[in-house]
């Protein structure tokens, strides 16, 4: 089994706003299953006790293996992963999380998330995800 550092990023609740620590974890990364490995870390949360903030739905998990095309990974969950399934809603803490892990990979520019049953990913304000998601679309460059 051969693992690399891997940087995971998971949300913290702030006095006025919600930020991203970056956590290094050693990570599976031999065969196909190396993205699908990485998701699944952010799934399970840091290893160790941290103040984070929990934002992974319980039963959260990918459906089909990660498929990377042209610098986007594409990733289909189960319904769990919406915040409301009901509007097909993600939550920004979960999109973000998960693109800014991502997009850390080489090769990776944007990740695409898509869930079973749903035809389109809204994020909390109810806009629609129409494009992957690249880092620049959930972080603003002038807070990098």
């Amino acid at each position: 089994m051969e693992s690399k550092a891997t940087t995971l990023y998971f949300p913290m609740q702030g006095e006025e706003s919600v930020y991203f620590v970056p956590i290094t974890q050693h990570v599976e990364t031999t065969g196909d299953n190396a993205y699908q490995n990485i998701v699944q870390a952010l799934l399970d949360g840091p290893g160790f006790d941290l103040p984070l903030t929990p934002y992974m739905n319980t039963g959260s998990a990918l459906t089909a293996e990660p498929v990377m095309k042209d610098g986007v990974l594409s990733l289909t969950f189960n319904e769990n992963i919406l915040s409301n399934s009901e509007k097909s809603v993600i939550a920004d803490e979960v999109m973000k999380s998960i693109v800014l892990t991502l997009t850390e990979q080489e090769g990776i520019n944007a990740v695409e998330v898509m869930v079973e049953n749903h035809e389109q990913v809204f994020n909390e304000k109810e806009q629609p995800y129409n494009e992957p998601v690249s880092k620049d679309m959930v972080v603003p460059t002038e807070s990098i």
